[in-house]
């Protein structure tokens, strides 16, 4: 999955909630040493002069669930577009549900 298949505008907004939750985490402006997303990569960075982001995981980030929930989704697809049988489908549907486990511990 490509970051630039999401909408411009979408992924801006996105980039927006992703530093805004960063700033929220690090306890205020006067604690975020950096707070960057870039709008075409989704790339970003949460850095706090509290060290408050190590108690967040990686998966609650906004942009990386966001991205993990799009590669499921176009994962489910396949699996619905493919020529599997339908008594089948629903085990191509699990295995994408597994790998790409999102909002888990297990997320990529």
């Amino acid at each position: 999955w490509d970051s630039s298949q999401m909408p411009e505008k979408q992924r801006k907004e996105l980039c927006a909630e992703q530093v805004l939750y960063c700033t929220n985490v690090c306890g205020g402006e006067g604690f975020t040493r950096e707070a960057f997303c870039n709008p075409t990569t989704l790339g970003s960075k949460c850095q706090c002069s509290n060290g408050a982001e190590a108690a967040i995981r990686r998966y609650q980030w906004p942009a990386f669930q966001r991205v993990c929930e799009a590669q499921r989704d176009e994962c489910r697809m396949a699996c619905d577009r493919s020529k599997i049988p339908a008594h089948e489908k629903s085990y191509c549907f699990n295995s994408c549900d597994y790998r790409l486990a999102c909002g888990t511990d297990d997320a990529p």
